[in-house]
């Protein structure tokens, strides 16, 4: 069995090229780079 939360995270992956997540002292920060052509992703 799959939760509704789940089915949206499995429908947005595709969506999403890269996940980033820093550390800024004590505050976590997520980034989401959408899985686009037009994007070209910084390496």
């Amino acid at each position: 069995v799959i939760s509704p939360e789940g089915k949206k995270i499995k429908q947005y992956r595709s969506r999403i090229g890269k996940v980033e997540i820093t550390l800024e002292g004590l505050e976590p920060s997520l980034s989401l780079y959408p899985n686009t052509l037009s994007v070209k992703p910084d390496i």
